[in-house]
This record gives structure tokens, sequence and C-alpha cells, in this order.
């Protein structure tokens, strides 16, 4: 999006620097942008009034629908009926805005999308409920929480008696999966079973 309007914007300059300003916003053309711009407000108060993550992203990019249109309808308007140079000028400002506001939201998500290691606080609370999970839980081997989207992946490998009956290892790893789950920031949850072979 950031490099679409950018591209929209050395369009806009052009126009204006060779003279190739041209707007016609004709009354169809302005009945059509209003219709598009009621429904796609609808939609964004919608999306907003749900408030996942996906739908607030969905949401910015119908405000940024709204700025444009609105500001097209307007500038296109000025463009026809008062100064030629109005439409390219609005759509220089509304690109670059837009290209300013995706670029700040991509800035904000890449570390969550990346791998990036969980705060030290959620280590803290997962490693905690593992600890105390099940007495029968020797030590915790290895534990990796990291994020790759909105919420994080916890991987654990906790040690358990070589001995202990393969129903009993499933409960207590299945259990421990689903109670780390239930934390508000984890996405899901991978507990391996081992045994301590450290003395082989």
């Amino acid at each position: 999006m950031a490099f679409a309007n950018v591209s929209m914007i050395m369009q806009s300059i052009n126009s204006i620097v060779n003279d190739t300003v041209d707007p016609q916003m004709t009354f169809l053309t302005m009945i059509i942008v209003v219709v598009q711009t009621a429904i796609k407000a609808v939609l964004m108060y919608l999306c907003y009034k749900r408030a996942s993550n996906s739908s607030l992203v969905i949401a910015m990019d119908l405000r940024n629908d709204l700025v444009t249109r609105s500001l097209a309808l307007v500038c296109g308007y000025l463009g026809d009926y008062v100064w030629r140079l109005a439409d390219p000028v609005g759509a220089i400002c509304v690109c670059t805005w837009i290209a300013f506001s995706w670029c700040q939201n991509a800035i904000e998500n890449i570390p969550q999308l990346t791998g990036r290691a969980a705060e030290r606080d959620q280590m803290a609370r997962i490693l905690n409920i593992a600890v105390k999970h099940d007495k029968r839980i020797q030590f915790i081997d290895h534990s990796m929480i990291y994020y790759t989207g909105q919420n994080a992946q916890v991987e654990l490998h906790i040690v358990l008696d070589e001995n202990m009956k393969l129903k009993q290892t499933h409960d207590i790893s299945h259990d421990l999966e689903k109670k780390i789950q239930k934390l508000d920031f984890v996405e899901r949850c991978f507990v391996h079973v081992d045994y301590n072979c450290d003395g082989d």
C-alpha cells in the first residue's frame, strides 16, 4: 500500500510538471463515489466494533479508503470547477498520509511476524505454569517462546520418568498444553515429552 501510494504521488507530480492535469468530475461519478464511501463507512464501523486483530487491519484499510475517496471527491470537484491543480495536489497530500500510515503499521508489526522472542514476564509465566503443573515433571529440558503473528508459539520439552505409562505422559503433556494455551498472549503450545538420558 505504501509503495502504491508513492507511485500515485509520482504520477500526480508528473501531471503537474508536464501540465497534463485534466480532472473531470461528472454528476454520475460523484454519486458513485458517495455511495461507495457510505458503504465503506458502514463496513469500517462494523470492523472497529468487532475489534479482532484482523478486523482492525481491515478497518484501517477502509478508513484510508474513506479519506481517499472523500478527498478525491472534494479535490476532483474543486479541480473541475475552481482550481485545476486541486486534484493532483489533493492526491499528493492523501497519498503521503496513507503511505506514512502503512509504513508505520508495518514497522509496528514486522517484529511480531519474524520470530521475535517473547517478553521476560511472559516466559516467566509460562515456565511457572509448567513447573507447577505436575509433581511428576522432573525438569524442563528446553523451552522456546516466540512470535510468528499476533500471539506467541510455545514449545516445551519436559522430562518425565522413563518408566511412566504412555497414558500418564500423554495426560500430563496434553493438560499442560491446554493450560498454557489459555494465556491471552499464546496462540499454540506444543509439549514434547522426554526422559532423562544424561546418565547414558
